[in-house]
């Protein structure tokens, strides 16, 4: 039976309006008299962007429910939540018998939809309600809401002379910090995805790789067959002796698998019809447990080049260097993810200054139930203050390097037709930057060089190898 967990509702409750009246006056609430969190009925679109909103984020963030078609509405005094019977039940379970809440506890106050008048009075009594605080109404001014019920809504403010302010940041803002039960459950959402990589993908890549994939008759292996197998997995984790509720899991994203040249690295990216090929094959995967995400990106070598070699190297040397770059920042430090960024830029930079052009331009986010929070990137550009008691998704990615131009100290590859061909390596993981200013490791499988590198008999030279003259060093 559905519920809402008390605890940790009126945790959230009290946090996002603690964050709200302190900063009220800040470019976070822009002097919002009252916060609205609204979310429309459900469209067709089913793209990530519909997927990770902050009007859903912020419904799963207090009841654990995306609850659509449904308008919460926050004053400094209460809370008033306008929806459907079934809405207002699950929160009349964390009430009292009589309607109330405990002495320590913020007041809720429910109202029913009402179809008959299209909800005409509930709008009067609830904007009434509001304008005693004032008219600067908190939106989230970004998104699109599907249905008539809050466009009513909204036209019904808009003709009381309510303005409405984006609170969008604010609100980010707020949610990147975690308490301990959401680094609780960080931590079960990555060791999740840990274990599929592990046990799921990583087999699947090795068994294509020493040419025992299972399909059917000359069906090619694709990034996009891996991928649709690795979903399967995720659905239901029983299948990998996982006894994880299946109902409390999902996919942040489609699971990503390519190789070859022209590879795109950006998180937007979706697995191709291409076959896959043995040289450097890019994987990333994540999983939501309880609404909160996790991130792993791991690559395959196949016959690595000292050039190949040499990049991924770098790309592990720069993501052991981002946190140690995390640990060193002072509890008193105000650095930018921007700041963050150009420091790992500049390392590389001195380190291997030939990859550099290949790096990608973002480098992570911090993450929770929003995947990717758009105003915490790790890019150029991102001018939003790095905090403690936040989990990172940390991503290096080389982006179609030049054979010629990344072998090691400059040397040339001989064939001409070795100056074609590109590759691209993506490892990432996902970590929490702690209180104290440590950073722990969610995702803790090896990123060793040995244990991503295939290698044929003659190159393996005298190392143990499977039958099929394929091995890992």
């Amino acid at each position: 039976m559905a519920s809402i967990n008390k605890e940790i509702f009126f945790t959230h409750l009290s946090r996002t309006r603690e964050h709200w009246l302190e900063n009220k006056d800040s470019q976070l609430y822009q002097d919002a008299d009252c916060l609205c969190f609204p979310m429309g009925t459900a469209g067709e679109d089913d793209s990530e962007a519909s997927v990770y909103t902050l009007s859903s984020s912020m419904h799963l963030f207090l009841s654990g429910w995306e609850l659509g078609d449904t308008l919460l509405v926050l004053t400094p005094d209460k809370l008033f939540v306008l929806g459907s019977d079934k809405k207002c039940a699950l929160f009349e379970g964390i009430l009292n018998e009589d309607g109330t809440t405990d002495e320590n506890q913020f007041p809720i106050e429910i109202m029913r939809k009402d179809k008959k008048d299209g909800n005409n009075e509930n709008f009067n009594v609830l904007l009434s309600e509001m304008r005693s605080y004032g008219t600067k109404m908190g939106w989230f001014k970004k998104e699109n809401f599907n249905g008539k019920f809050l466009s009513s809504f909204l036209m019904k403010s808009e003709s009381l002379m309510f303005e409405t302010v984006d609170i969008s940041l604010g609100i980010s803002n707020m949610m990147v910090l975690k308490d301990a039960e959401e680094r609780n459950t960080l931590k079960k959402a990555s060791v999740l995805t840990n274990k599929v990589m592990k046990h799921n993908l990583f087999s699947m890549i090795d068994s294509f790789i020493q040419d025992e994939f299972p399909k059917k008759g000359n069906e090619e292996v694709t990034g996009s067959l891996i991928s649709s197998k690795v979903e399967e997995v995720i659905s239901d984790p029983r299948s990998i002796n996982n006894k994880v509720n299946p109902v409390n899991v999902d996919s942040c994203f489609t699971p990503f698998v390519d190789s070859g040249s022209q590879v795109d690295l950006k998180l937007s990216s979706t697995p191709t019809e291409n076959p896959l090929t043995k040289d450097v094959i890019s994987a990333s995967m994540g999983i939501r447990y309880k609404s909160y995400c996790s991130y792993i990106a791991r690559s395959f070598m196949v016959s690595p080049t000292k050039a190949v070699e040499e990049a991924y190297l770098s790309v592990i040397w720069l993501l052991e260097e981002f946190v140690k770059l995390l640990e060193e920042i002072g509890e008193d430090e105000k650095l930018t993810y921007a700041d963050v960024t150009t420091k790992l830029r500049e390392k590389l930079k001195e380190q291997s200054p030939h990859l550099l052009p290949y790096l990608t331009k973002s480098l992570g986010s911090s993450t929770g139930i929003e995947f990717k929070n758009s105003y915490h990137v790790f890019n150029s550009r991102c001018d939003s203050l790095i905090s403690r008691d936040s989990c990172f998704v940390l991503m290096i990615g080389l982006e179609n390097v030049p054979l010629v131009t990344s072998t090691l100290k400059g040397e040339e590859e001989e064939e001409e037709e070795e100056s074609k061909k590109t590759f691209s390596i993506l490892v990432g993981d996902t970590v929490f930057w702690d209180g104290e200013g440590k950073v722990e490791l969610l995702t803790k499988l090896s990123k060793d060089f040995a244990h991503y590198s295939f290698f044929n008999d003659s190159e393996s030279e005298g190392s143990d190898s499977d039958d099929d003259g394929v091995c890992r060093v």
